[in-house]
């Protein structure tokens, strides 16, 4: 199990990095996100003001609770509400594939939620949002098996730049990466 769970650091470790996420911006920027904010919430807030008193979910919002759900996932292996925020992302596919892949094996991540902070927007092309964050993000253990440490992170802050797309049902995410700090 353990050569198994090896071939599919390479692609977490590139995810994990990938999902560690400053700027200048003068943007207003929603507060950093701790894990306070999330605790017991990560059903999507609902799109239609009709159906609700809240108004509809910002692409700020979503991304926050997006990203929150990557790490939600990556503590517990269920893909499935990660998966659902995303339409055609193969990045997201990547990255449950590999936490698929080292729950399956019997191993484990143990990871905190990350702060994001520095939330902005690039741009709208067409029908897609652009934006960008820092994400930081705590040191992250991944356990194999048998309980012993495979792999560490050391964590730190990363920048960020997801593409959005809004469609019947909600925001979901078509692309995400790391780019290079201003």
């Amino acid at each position: 199990m353990r050569t198994r769970l090896h071939t599919t650091l390479p692609t977490l470790t590139a995810l994990l990095l990938a999902l560690s996420a400053c700027t200048s911006s003068p943007a207003p920027k929603p507060p950093p996100l701790e894990p306070s904010d999330t605790a017991g919430s990560t059903s999507p807030r609902p799109t239609d003001p009709v159906a609700s008193d809240l108004p509809p979910e910002t692409a700020e919002e979503f991304v926050v609770r997006w990203q929150v759900e990557a790490f939600r996932m990556q503590q517990t292996g269920d893909t499935s509400q990660y998966l659902a925020m995303s339409r055609e992302c193969r990045q997201c596919s990547d990255l449950a594939d590999s936490v698929t892949s080292i729950y399956r094996e019997g191993g484990e991540i143990e990871v905190e939620l990350p702060k994001i902070e520095d939330l902005s927007l690039v741009g709208t092309p067409g029908k897609v949002t652009i934006l960008e964050y820092d994400l930081e993000t705590a040191p992250t253990v991944v356990r194999d098996s048998q309980g012993e440490v495979d792999q560490r992170f050391p964590g730190g802050v990363e920048r960020f730049q997801v593409n959005v797309v809004r469609s019947r049902g909600g925001w979901f995410i078509v692309r995400f990466g790391e780019v290079d700090r201003a």
